[in-house]
């Protein structure tokens, strides 16, 4: 049994996460963001995604020439627990491809894939590239913040996490376990900040992320 856990352990410690291989970061919205953004609309035989060699279609008129990245909408968060309704605080947003408008008219918008991590559905949505942010900070900002989920409903999330506190682009936070008398440790760094929430990438991790857990600020002195 002993054994096992010491297997488990070195395995996770190897894990890095599911970075797009393009580099496009995860991201927050607003529900009101969610609605305003483009849709990807189906294609007519029915398949449940689209590869890269099919025409993209959106029914708005964008700007030809304009490049776009497409996300996929996995999870809503509140303050107070993960929710999947629409009226929840914030929405995170998994990376899967970019796109460059190549052609519109009257009846919308056709888009070609320049760079993709993954099969594109219909329903994604287009959000225009922008510069990351970091949140406003209090005269006192905190020093531990609370795991509010990942983006992906992975039962050990490895991948973006979302933290219950606005956060400087860039800062690194820490989560700490004990696993038979072993400190195992977690390194993130944020990513994205919408409100009262940032997005955490997982940099390095010795053990599982689980709901609930503490993240601690990482004073730069000691990165």
């Amino acid at each position: 049994m002993r054994m096992c856990v010491w297997l488990s352990v070195l395995w996770l410690s190897t894990l890095t996460p599911a970075v797009a291989g393009f580099g496009l970061p995860g991201r927050l919205v607003t529900a009101e963001q969610l609605g305003l953004a483009p849709r990807v609309i189906p294609v007519m035989n029915g398949r449940q995604y689209l590869t890269h060699e099919d025409e993209l279609l959106v029914k708005e008129v964008l700007e030809n020439g304009s490049t776009w990245h497409i996300y996929r909408p996995t999870r809503a968060f509140s303050t107070t627990e993960p929710s999947y309704h629409s009226a929840a605080d914030v929405w995170g947003m998994l990376p899967v491809a970019s796109v460059t408008v190549v052609t519109n008219d009257d009846q919308g918008s056709r888009l070609a894939v320049t760079a993709g991590m993954q099969e594109i559905r219909p329903g994604d949505r287009l959000l225009r590239p922008t510069t990351p942010h970091s949140a406003e900070q209090s005269d006192v900002p905190p020093k531990a913040v609370r795991v509010l989920g990942g983006l992906q409903d992975h039962h050990y999330m490895q991948d973006w996490l979302v933290l219950d506190h606005g956060a400087e682009h860039g800062q690194r936070w820490r989560i700490e376990h004990q696993l038979l008398g072993q400190r195992l440790v977690a390194d993130v760094e944020i990513g994205d900040t919408l409100d009262q929430f940032s997005l955490a990438q997982v940099i390095s991790s010795q053990g599982p992320i689980k709901i609930g857990d503490i993240a601690k600020r990482i004073d730069r002195e000691h990165e």
